[in-house]
């Protein structure tokens, strides 16, 4: 079970690899539930006046530092691609709840 983990990871591609790995380690009938991020407007960086504030609440030590750095931004995976990575290490999509969010969340199942 995964939660608030993946959203955080700055590429795709790794999330993906994971979500492989799942499917290595998982014995025939097992499950895996995680949540991903499939809402890229989510990490996006912001505009310059997001940005401003930003760094004025982090001199002011108020807030955290270097939030437009893609390590905090996280990304955003494609449903069909997660999809695909899954099916070919095995896995089936049992449930996907909230696609399209930044919370959408999975039960997979091991075939």
């Amino acid at each position: 079970m995964s939660h608030v983990v993946f959203q955080h990871i700055p590429d795709p591609a790794v999330t993906l690899a994971y979500v492989a790995e799942m499917g290595r380690v998982l014995r025939p009938g097992g499950w895996a539930a995680f949540q991903v991020s499939t809402d890229p407007a989510v990490h996006r960086v912001p505009g310059a006046a997001a940005r401003l504030r930003w760094r004025l609440v982090a001199l002011m030590r108020r807030g955290p530092r270097e939030q437009e750095h893609p390590a905090w931004l996280g990304s955003a995976v494609s449903l069909s691609e997660l999809a695909r990575v899954a099916d070919g290490a095995g896995l089936a999509l049992e449930r996907v709840l909230a696609a399209g969010s930044q919370f959408t969340t999975l039960l997979a199942r091991r075939r």
